[in-house]
Order: C-alpha cells, then sequence, then structure tokens
C-alpha cells in the first residue's frame, strides 16, 4: 500500500474518532489532573540518572492506575496542557516540562491495557509551545492519533500499535521501536530509526540527517527526500519516493 493511502485512511479515521469524543461528555478529567499534580511534584525529586526514564514512567502508572477516566477524558486533558489554560501551566520546571509526553503515554497505556478494545486515543498538541517528548512511550497496542507537532522521541520503545501524527516531528522518531507502527504526515528531522529494531514508518515529507543511525531492523518510508542516511546503520531497510536506497 502506497504511503499515501496509508494517510487517506488514517484521515478518515481519526474524523471518525473526532465525531465520536464530540458526542461523549468528559467526566474523569478531574481524576487526571490530580494525578498530573502529583506526579510533578514528586518529578521535582527525580535527579536525571541512568534509566531515569523508567523510572519517571514507573512513578506515573503507579499514580495514575489508581483514577478513573475514560479515552475521552484523555483529549480533554491535553487543552489543559495547552496555553490557553491556567490549569497545569507552571507545574513542572522547565527543565522537565517535556516529559510530559511521559505521563500522556501512561495515560494511554494502562487505560487500553485495562479496557483491551479497539478504541482509539485523540492527542491535540496545536496549543502547546511545549512540544511533548518520548510521547507513545512503550506503547503496546493502542491506536493514537496526534493533531499537531510532537517533539524528540515519539513512539521510544513502542512495541505494537499504531502512532498517526498530523504534523511535523522533531528528533529521533522510533527510538529503540521494537514493532508497530508510526505514520507522520509532515517532516521528521535528526536520526530518525535511531537504533530501531522493528515495526514501520512512514512519512510523507523529509527526513533530515543521521536517517536510520544504528538500525538494526525494521522498514522506514519516506515520500519526498532523505537529506542524509546515517553510515552507521546495521539492518533494516528504508525507502525514498518508493524506491530501496539502503538494505
Amino acid at each position: 500500500m502506497k504511503i499515501t493511502d496509508i494517510i487517506e485512511t488514517e484521515y478518515a479515521n481519526i474524523q471518525k474518532t473526532e465525531q465520536e469524543l464530540v458526542l461523549t461528555d468528559s467526566q474523569g478529567i478531574d481524576s487526571i489532573i490530580q494525578a498530573y499534580e502529583e506526579w510533578g511534584t514528586k518529578l521535582r525529586e527525580i535527579f536525571i540518572e541512568y534509566n531515569y526514564l523508567n523510572k519517571i514512567y514507573s512513578m506515573a502508572n503507579e499514580i495514575i492506575e489508581k483514577k478513573e477516566y475514560d479515552r475521552t477524558d484523555i483529549t480533554a486533558f491535553c487543552n489543559h496542557l495547552s496555553d490557553f489554560s491556567p490549569k497545569c501551566k507552571s507545574l513542572l520546571e522547565q527543565d522537565k516540562i517535556t516529559y510530559r509526553g511521559i505521563f500522556l503515554s501512561g495515560l494511554i497505556n494502562l487505560h487500553h491495557l485495562k479496557i483491551k478494545s479497539n478504541n482509539s486515543y485523540h492527542i491535540i498538541t496545536e496549543n502547546m509551545s511545549n512540544s511533548l517528548q518520548y510521547f507513545g512511550f512503550q506503547n503496546a497496542g493502542a491506536t493514537i492519533f496526534i493533531q499537531g507537532n510532537v517533539g524528540d522521541f515519539t513512539g521510544y520503545e513502542m512495541s505494537l500499535g499504531t502512532i498517526t501524527i498530523f504534523g511535523n516531528t522533531n528528533n529521533g522518531l522510533g527510538t529503540k521501536m521494537f514493532g508497530g507502527k508510526i505514520i507522520v504526515k509532515g517532516n521528521t528531522r535528526d536520526e530518525t530509526g535511531n537504533e530501531m529494531k522493528g515495526g514501520d514508518i512512514f512519512i510523507t515529507g523529509f527526513t533530515k540527517w543521521g536517517t536510520g543511525h544504528k538500525m538494526r531492523g525494521g522498514t522506514i518510508h519516506v515520500l519526498k527526500k532523505i537529506k542524509h542516511l546515517s553510515v552507521h546503520k546495521i539492518d533494516g531497510d528504508i525507502y525514498c519516493a518508493g524506491k530501496q536506497v539502503y538494505s
């Protein structure tokens, strides 16, 4: 299937998701905000150390799993992370604010594991000046639509599921991913597929420096242009404009 066909299919899916969300009231948003505030307080005590990402993620999950919320509450929570919301605006220190992506990942992963359904999740980043880093962290089967841009390391260590981004991503898209699918209707920056071990990445725009850096498996499809291929690629396949450029 062509990248353009995949994007059209995913766009139809996100429109369906938006219609479902409009018809549903968000009731668990206060529980999520309470969990976020508690997590933010504990996050101030975290020092950057070995394996700190898993520590931050586990800490979020310990708090989140005690809360009751639905997927519509997750979408509503995105509005409280925007620049226009009085809540959650100054909770995290500037050097740690981008870890919000890990908190959102925990919300989705735990909910998906709990309900075990094919319902999709809709994340809106258009009004966030600070981009979400590590969003889709360890995704293990959820279908996620992102409306807007995201930051570094989207899909970090994901193993299953689909992340579709209607916008651009920053560096390290799909870093250490084992499986699943990431679709970007836009551009990515440096080291796309960094240390990627499996799965598929589809990009309608271009990638910049170090595409496939230390890549060990999986496939990267770029529709327009790859500015620079990493010389440190180990295995896996890379296609540009339908032609295999690295195998």
